[in-house]
């Protein structure tokens, strides 16, 4: 039995499988966004997902801030599969408030962190507002301690406890980087250099294009 394949109506199929697939997953988030609209919270709409925030955090000028800076300066591409590619903006702004002693703002991210990820009662979090309040009111390191479990003050004990789990960017020393396996940004950086290597070894001679040359 001899198949024969029409190549017209294959393109037609495969040109309609892709389109339709993007309309269907496109479609699918904004389900979510109006669900996320009509409960009162903002949105934000990627290709195969979307994130959903208080009213009001888009507008906060701390978030504002931080977007410039990983704009700017953490420019980094990871794996699909990287921790960072999925970490919650409200996440390290608590770390990064709690880090420079502004306990105020690191409970204020720290509550709607745990909104977005459905931990409203979470009782580990709560200790953490709990400790952050504590701090934040001057109370003793005696006090604290009969109030915080200790598994917290373990995890809040220095920077690098608290970047554990997730590694932070070492940029750019790729070498001592806790992130050199998810990086993809040190590839693209590396074939970037040996293309330029390659230009100054193999120069062009530009007189070689003369023979080209029209008059216009």
């Amino acid at each position: 039995m001899k198949i024969k394949i029409d190549i017209k109506y294959l393109k037609f199929i495969t040109l309609g499988f892709v389109l339709f697939t993007i309309i269907g997953t496109i479609s699918h988030e904004l389900g979510h966004i109006i669900v996320a609209k009509s409960l009162g919270y903002e949105t934000a709409l990627y290709y195969g997902s979307m994130n959903y925030y208080p009213k009001g955090y888009l507008d906060d000028k701390d978030v504002i801030a931080f977007k410039n800076l990983t704009k700017d300066y953490v420019n980094i591409e990871f794996k699909s599969n990287s921790v960072w590619n999925h970490l919650p903006l409200t996440f390290l702004l608590v770390l990064l408030h709690y880090l420079i002693d502004d306990f105020k703002n690191a409970i204020k991210y720290l509550k709607t962190f745990m909104k977005s990820i459905d931990k409203s009662e979470n009782d580990y979090y709560k200790h953490v507002i709990l400790y952050f309040s504590l701090l934040k009111n001057k109370k003793s390191h005696s006090i604290i301690r009969k109030k915080i479990p200790s598994e917290i003050l373990l995890d809040f004990s220095d920077a690098n406890t608290l970047f554990s789990d997730v590694g932070i960017p070492n940029c750019p020393n790729c070498e001592s980087c806790d992130l050199f396996d998810d990086c993809i940004t040190k590839n693209k950086i590396n074939f970037i250099i040996r293309v330029m290597n390659k230009s100054k070894t193999n120069i062009i001679n530009q007189n070689y294009f003369k023979k080209y040359k029209t008059n216009i």
